[in-house]
Order: structure tokens, then sequence, then C-alpha cells
């Protein structure tokens, strides 16, 4: 079965890599966004998600591209070696996974692009968690007449709780030595 999103109009797709072990502290910065993803069955839609800032002190810089993997239980997405300063994150890339091919109004592409307007100030030595959530879920298309499935992808604003439940699994599993934590 082949798995198809037809994309008529996205509100806000959300994008050094994510989720890996946090580099050293050595004067450069991260940030961390909260992750929720729902899906019916292991795989999501985006096998690999891209962000992309633009530096608001240097705006004439080619935008960094930061990249993570979205997984069902992923709380949040570690971004590090960035550095400090303060970025509009302008763009999201979504990269199909396996089995997913996306169909749009201007003709199948392998990726899906969406514009952003997200602030993130960032410090040396600090993690910035982000107040804004990239979530997203995969669920039966009831419409399919093959067992399609649709998916959607969106940068909303956090909950308390998911920065709270994002900090807290940063804390455990990151080593944090010579980093601090915020907002």
């Amino acid at each position: 079965m082949k798995k198809v999103l037809i994309l008529a109009a996205v509100g806000g797709v959300l994008a050094g890599c994510a989720s890996q072990s946090l580099a050293p502290a050595s004067g450069k910065a991260a940030f961390a966004l909260p992750v929720d993803i729902k899906t019916v069955n292991a795989d999501f839609a985006c096998s690999r998600t891209s962000l992309f800032l633009q530096s608001v002190n240097f705006p004439g810089l080619d935008p960094i591209e930061v990249k993570f993997r979205p997984k069902k239980g992923m709380e949040y997405a570690l971004f590090d070696n960035i550095k400090p300063g303060n970025y509009d994150i302008v763009k999201s890339r979504c990269y199909p996974a396996s089995g997913w091919s996306f169909t749009t109004q201007n003709g199948g592409s392998n990726y899906l692009d969406a514009e952003q307007d997200i602030r993130v100030s960032l410090k040396p030595n600090k993690i910035t968690m982000a107040r804004t959530a990239y979530v997203g879920y995969t669920k039966a298309n009831v419409y399919s007449t093959d067992g399609g499935t649709e998916f959607n992808i969106k940068m909303i604003d956090a909950e308390q709780s998911w920065t709270d439940k994002a900090i807290d699994a940063l804390k455990s599993e990151q080593e944090l030595t010579g980093w601090t934590v915020g907002y």
C-alpha cells in the first residue's frame, strides 16, 4: 500500500544533529524542543526533519540547517554546537520515510517545506528549551480507497507539561557538566 499526503495547505511544519549525546561545554550553544509523535504503527511519515536557522545578528549569512529524526516516544530534539546568538527558525523540512510519497499543489517532491517564524536566543554553554513543540501524528485515512495513511505535523506553543517532561528527560539522558538548562 502506498502512503500519500495530499497537501492543500500547511499551517506550520516543523526541524547540528538532534537527540544525540550532547557535546562537552565549550562556549557553543544548544537548544531543545519538546516532541510529541503519535503513530498508528512504529513508523512516522518524516524520516528526518530539518530546521533552518537564520542569524538575526548576521542576516546576510546562509541559514544553518539542523536535523533530527522524529520518532514515537521521543521527548525532545536536541541541537548543539551552534554559535551563540539570536536566530529565527525560518523554515522546516520533512523528508519522507520509506514507503511514503508526497503529493503537493506544486507537484511531487522528495520533501515538504513549511515557512516558520520562531525566534530562539542562544547563550554560551546553555541549552535553551524552546517554548515551541514539534507535534505530529499518523492515522488511517478514512477516505482512502487503498488503505492509505495520513499525517500531520506542526509547530505549536508547547504546553508547560511538555517542556517540563522534555527538561526532565534531557537532564536524565545527557551529561550536563558545564551546561545550564533554561528558557
